[in-house]
């Protein structure tokens, strides 16, 4: 049993049940006689207050656990990938009685004061750029890192990057294509892992792939205002590359979905009708990002929602035994099919 099953019986918020199992005021004494008789019926036990490596909390710590984003790149917090991730997080903490603070960390930033001096239960980073200050301050709290740096002294939730380039590989490869391509403008950790292994399964296929990396200017792509003319031109600049090929690819492979939708647009001004001259895999399932386009593309769903889910169970699991041991969790990516317009890309491009 939940916190989320107490507060359905109960018929009041989780919030509300937060409150009463703490103790705290301003719930009103029927409301509290209504949670405490779902409490009993359900047989539902809250959650211990746990100790932090033996030191009893002070009135000063935060009753919760920090989220901390280290990426470059802003966007992967405000799309739909972070928020289900950010989402489920905070979800899964409030079933513990515990709440959630969300900071943004880059380099050359400080890290919060308050997760400096451990005045938090434990946590949860994700991200691909984590700087050494906050590796640093990391060790005096329990905490569980998801998709990034493999800390010796945190857990680890990984989402399965190279599992994501083998799925794309495959796909491609038993679409009866022949000559293949990665196109990239945010060469970031996770999407160079996508990158290497789609284009070894390609390869080791006695394949062809060649790859479009865009590496210049990596400030201006990771802003959170970013210039979408720059933008465009970058990526124009690489479709005009892959589009001069004498043995054009037509099995092209994107990283994330935000570039996806930048590079259908690249491709029909430059007359590439993707499902008959160009077949793309992306990656993210942002449905935001491809809802308009068509043909829609095959994505690659990272299944952030379990992502966070695990991550907040391991992460409890170190608060609960004050455990030093190392684990990786490995999700594995699941493949949606797009639409489908052509099925003999054996044969080559089309070319108008």
């Amino acid at each position: 049993m939940t916190m989320l099953d107490v507060a359905k019986l109960a018929k009041v918020s989780q919030s509300t049940v937060s409150r009463v199992v703490s103790g705290q005021s301003g719930v009103s004494p029927e409301v509290v006689r209504s949670v405490q008789e779902a409490i009993h019926e359900l047989g539902y036990k809250p959650a211990p207050v746990h100790k932090r490596r033996g030191r009893r909390i002070s009135p000063e710590d935060l009753d919760c656990v920090v989220l901390l984003w280290t990426s470059n790149h802003m966007f992967d917090l405000y799309s739909s990938v972070g928020h289900a991730l950010t989402r489920s997080v905070a979800l899964e903490l409030e079933s513990h009685n515990l709440g959630m603070v969300l900071s943004y960390v880059v380099d050359k930033q400080r890290v919060p004061e308050f997760v400096a001096r451990g005045r938090v239960r434990g946590a949860i980073v994700t991200g691909h750029n984590p700087n050494q200050e906050l590796l640093d301050n990391l060790t005096r709290i329990p905490h569980v890192w998801i998709n990034s740096h493999a800390s010796r002294k945190g857990e680890v939730v990984l989402s399965g990057n190279e599992y994501v380039g083998r799925l794309a590989a495959e796909h491609l490869l038993g679409r009866g294509h022949q000559h293949f391509a990665v196109l990239n403008m945010l060469p970031d950790a996770a999407a160079m892992a996508r990158t290497r292994f789609f284009r070894f399964v390609v390869e080791e296929s006695q394949k062809t792939c060649l790859a479009y990396i865009g590496a210049e200017e990596m400030d201006r792509v990771c802003a959170s205002d970013i210039d979408m003319d720059w933008f465009e031109s970058r990526v124009e600049a690489l479709v005009d590359r892959l589009l001069a090929e004498t043995d054009r690819p037509t099995g092209l492979f994107v990283p994330s979905d935000f570039q996806t939708a930048m590079v259908y647009r690249v491709l029909a001004k430059r007359g590439v009708r993707v499902g008959v001259d160009m077949e793309l895999v992306s990656t993210d399932h942002e449905k935001g990002a491809l809802m308009g386009l068509y043909p829609r593309p095959a994505t690659i769903d990272l299944a952030p929602c379990a992502m966070g889910r695990n991550a907040v169970a391991n992460l409890m699991a170190r608060l609960d035994q004050s455990s030093d041991d190392h684990a990786q969790v490995l999700l594995d990516p699941k493949l949606y099919p797009g639409d489908v317009l052509r099925s003999d890309w054996d044969r080559g491009a089309k070319m108008l």
